[in-house]
């Protein structure tokens, strides 16, 4: 409601700001023709018109942008409330995006995580393990099972049932996420 209101009070303060408009024929000069108004079908110029519709579109559009950050907002407090580990990485390692959890584990604040390869932040499994198993993960697009986990900083040894699923797009794995 409150965001008709002021949509309304927008369009409103709009058409105050123009002030009254002519565009009958005889303020143009014009015989009135077949797509053009008589003085009895007076109407907005194209400019104004389109500006209105600029308007309401962008009204539209902001409206979206707060339906889509409330949207986000959520599923990221949904995802950080787990207790499991959560991440997605591309195939060559960077990290795209993890959860609280996994920034608890890495010993890392959660805003350094995003961007960094995996190879600095786990020491084992090494990179050379993980390339010989890939093509069979990208066949299958799916691996369950224990994962013997080392992390660089603690040097601790933690073992996890994971499931990595492929990150597909446009029929291709181009990366993996992780649930763990």
């Amino acid at each position: 409601r409150r965001e008709k209101k002021m949509r309304a009070r927008s369009k409103g303060q709009a058409m105050a700001m123009r002030g009254p408009i002519r565009t009958d024929a005889s303020a143009t000069g014009q015989k009135p023709g077949r797509n053009q108004p008589g003085p009895e079908k007076a109407s907005r110029p194209v400019a104004d018109s389109a500006s209105s519709n600029m308007q309401d579109r962008l009204l539209r559009l902001e409206e979206l942008f707060h339906v889509v950050s409330r949207s986000q907002q959520g599923y990221r407090e949904l995802i950080d409330s787990m207790d499991d580990v959560m991440f997605s990485a591309s195939l060559d390692g960077e990290i795209r995006a993890v959860n609280q959890r996994f920034a608890e584990l890495a010993e890392l604040p959660f805003s350094d995580l995003v961007g960094r390869n995996l190879e600095s932040i786990i020491e084992e499994p090494t990179r050379e393990m993980a390339d010989r198993a890939l093509p069979r993960f990208v066949e299958r697009r799916f691996w369950q099972g224990i994962l013997r986990i080392r992390m660089r900083k603690t040097s601790g040894v933690r073992y996890f049932d994971c499931t990595l699923r492929g990150v597909v797009k446009d029929g291709k794995v181009v990366g993996v996420s992780g649930l763990a």
